[in-house]
């Protein structure tokens, strides 16, 4: 006669809530993007006035600069790339998307301008300068991929019109010409790639629906090798998704979306559906009349114990840890391990040995706050 071991459910991996030591307020809107490397950390925002241009607007009196800073050994500078002579005004632009380059001297900037600029680090001056890799039109870029260790990535649109419209494009920032037309001509929301280079995944909306396609970057396939509709949005709402990434080993796929909801896939058989549901089902901290943006950014990290986990940023104004490993209605699962006073605009976890902060987050007032651990931080970014 056989037996039957008994199920455990794994225990939680024991985290802390963290308080901020540094807050400050620069964004002009909200907080778009934070990415930092070995200390210097770069912030892009929206700016009030700063959306793309509209046939006849007037000059908003409360438009100003700030939509893009740089922060390094706890100073703050303003950088000017996205903005525009408007009479005798100057027209300041958000910024959408910011990443680094695989040169650390480098990072590209993505703003309602309709223009990709590239920052370089020149040490004879001390000053970071812009160069414009292109701009584009009718519909401003709005999200960056680079492919790991190549100069190559990914520019979305926010109706896929770059360059000459109708397609998502890979751009190639090293001899400055399209790598690649992908055959998708709807609305984009988010692009990733993952960390061996050789799978794009592109989630783009219609009226009828969301679609996630992944395709082979690798053999420059223009055509999707998976595609799937993803689950439905509330019928309130139109849908997005605001980020996707995939795990480190490429397996899973992580897509934040503006329900308040993560959900996992396998990359692998993505037609099998969601994994994981994970949703932010505290208070709203949207500020009245304001829009909600649900999860607007994901992390994937590892604990002291080497696990794999996920943390997110919602309208509930948290940070939260997710365990694949305990079930998602577990309540304590999905634990918030910092908190904002206004919903999450994005966040950045960094790694203290390299010289990062250990927790960055930009809410949607425009307020960040640098974080770390009193006795280390128990997470550990997967990059």
């Amino acid at each position: 006669m056989g037996y039957t071991q008994e199920k455990r459910s794994p225990s939680p991996v024991k985290l802390f809530k963290i308080k901020s030591d540094i807050i400050f307020q620069e964004g002009p809107g909200s907080i778009n993007r934070i990415i930092q490397d070995r200390g210097l950390t770069v912030i892009c925002s929206a700016a009030i006035g700063g959306q793309t241009d509209q046939p006849g607007e007037t000059p908003n009196p409360h438009n100003h600069d700030g939509s893009l800073i740089l922060c390094h050994e706890e100073r703050t500078r303003v950088l000017d790339g996205h903005f525009r002579p408007r009479g005798n005004l100057t027209k300041y632009y958000g910024v959408s998307d910011v990443k680094f380059s695989p040169d650390p001297n480098v990072f590209v900037s993505a703003g309602n301008d309709g223009s990709v600029q590239a920052w370089s680090y020149d040490h004879n001056s001390s000053n970071w300068t812009p160069e414009q890799l292109g701009t584009f039109t009718p519909h401003s870029p709005h999200s960056i991929a680079f492919k790991p260790g190549s100069s190559s990535m990914a520019i979305a649109a926010g109706n896929i019109h770059i360059i000459d419209g109708g397609y998502h494009t890979a751009f190639d920032t090293a001899t400055m010409k399209i790598a690649l037309k992908f055959d998708l001509d709807e609305a984009g929301d988010a692009v990733c790639i993952n960390a061996h280079g050789d799978t794009l995944a592109i989630t783009s909306r219609r009226e009828d629906g969301n679609t996630l396609r992944l395709f082979d970057v690798r053999r420059n396939a223009a055509k999707p090798h998976q595609m799937i509709s993803l689950d439905s949005f509330p019928q309130n709402m139109e849908g997005e998704v605001n980020a996707a990434v995939f795990s480190p080993d490429g397996v899973y796929l992580a897509l934040a979306r503006n329900d308040n909801r993560t959900n996992i896939y396998d990359s692998r058989m993505i037609d099998r559906r969601v994994l994981y549901n994970y949703e932010h089902m505290g208070p709203s901290r949207v500020s009245p009349g304001l829009e909600a943006y649900g999860v607007v950014h994901v992390e994937w990290v590892e604990t002291a114990s080497r696990r794999l986990g996920i943390v997110t940023g919602g309208a509930d104004g948290c940070v939260r840890f997710w365990d694949p490993l305990v079930s998602s209605s577990n309540p304590v699962n999905g634990v918030a391990i910092a908190e904002s006073y206004a919903d999450i605009g994005h966040f950045s976890l960094g790694d203290h040995s390299k010289g990062e902060c250990e927790l960055i987050i930009g809410d949607c007032s425009g307020e960040v706050y640098f974080i770390g651990g009193k006795d280390g931080f128990p997470l550990i970014p997967s990059r």
